[in-house]
């Protein structure tokens, strides 16, 4: 259940955030829409491949990162060591689902006419009143859809652990989800 609710509520901040930086009239923003979204049509098994060599603990990015921002950073094994792995593992599926999401939120946002940001500029109302009081009304079907599919798809997240911890659900079987822990 933990899982679900990382994966959920990751995916649903991380996709939207993006989606509204992506609305804007940026340079480049189609190359940025498909660099968002390759992920999500990638190979579960590329995906693992790759989070697997990031996570490394001793070869991995993601700890050599660390260790140049932290002075004597200990390397971590980020899916051996149990009180990281269950949120690794969610990292994992908000990278590759986020595309999606994204591109969901996107099309809502493209649809939002702009009449009704101009009566919200001519009420007084700055961008944070605006996003409040005109695009997070405008964005509720939108998000009960990336909610409800989100909660669907989290509950069936079974190959990139499966992949990884090599269907045994480690360490300590902290990573066991509900159709993992059924196949086994």
């Amino acid at each position: 259940m933990r899982f679900v609710g990382l994966a959920v509520t990751g995916t649903l901040f991380a996709s939207l955030f993006v989606a509204l930086l992506l609305n804007t009239d940026i340079k480049r923003s189609a190359f940025f829409r498909i660099a968002f979204f390759m992920p999500y049509v990638t190979s579960t098994v590329a995906v693992a491949a790759i989070w697997k060599w990031l996570y490394d603990p001793l070869y991995g990015l993601l700890n050599y990162l660390l260790s140049l921002i932290i002075p004597n950073f200990q390397n971590v094994a980020w899916l051996k060591e149990e009180r990281y792995a269950l949120a690794a593992f969610a990292v994992m599926v908000i990278w590759q689902g986020a595309g999606y999401y994204m591109m969901i939120f996107l099309a809502r946002l493209k649809s939002i006419p702009d009449e009704y940001y101009e009566a919200a500029r001519i009420d007084g109302a700055n961008t944070w009143q605006s996003f409040w009081h005109v695009t997070w009304p405008m964005l509720r079907p939108a998000t009960f859809y990336v909610l409800v599919t989100l909660f669907i798809v989290s509950f069936q997240v079974f190959d990139i652990i499966y992949i990884l911890t090599k269907g045994l659900g480690d360490p300590n079987k902290s990573t066991l989800t509900y159709v993992l822990q059924l196949f086994n």
